[in-house]
């Protein structure tokens, strides 16, 4: 599977299951799934292996939240099966890595892997959501 033919594999499966596609380059495709943005990179160099990312989902206000996102972002990626979340610059990204032979097996792990991405997501904003309200009840108590 050379990465053109892979591309343009992605592009018509996302047509054809109805998922709008907002961009495409030479490696990567965005596309809309609900309320998300998700994008799908693929290596150059390595035709089997590709990589859906849900970026942004969060905003970093201050450098004090770093190291809570830092936290509960590792806590996430603990929990969540194959997820990945981190930070990158003010932002909060998950991305779900895999490896396949085929376009059949594209095809057959992708709905998970948009669970798993939006499980993420939920888990995260949920904890950090928690944390913050912790917070506030302190501040108040004091």
């Amino acid at each position: 599977m050379e990465t053109t033919a892979n591309l343009e594999y992605l592009t018509a499966f996302l047509a054809r299951e109805g998922y709008p596609i907002s961009e495409t380059g030479d490696n990567f495709v965005t596309f809309q799934h609900g309320h998300r943005t998700f994008v799908i990179a693929l290596d150059l160099n390595d035709h089997h292996y590709f990589r859906m990312i849900l970026p942004n989902f969060a905003t970093i206000d201050d450098s004090l939240d770093l190291d809570r996102v830092s936290i509960i972002a590792s806590h996430v990626t603990a929990e969540v099966k194959a997820a990945k979340v981190f930070a990158v610059g003010d932002k909060v990204w998950a991305t779900i890595e895999t490896l396949v032979e085929s376009h059949d097996q594209t095809a057959a792990v992708f709905s998970r892997m948009l669970e798993l991405l939006g499980a993420a997501e939920e888990l995260f904003l949920s904890m950090f959501n928690r944390e913050e309200e912790a917070e506030a009840e302190t501040a108040e108590a004091v």
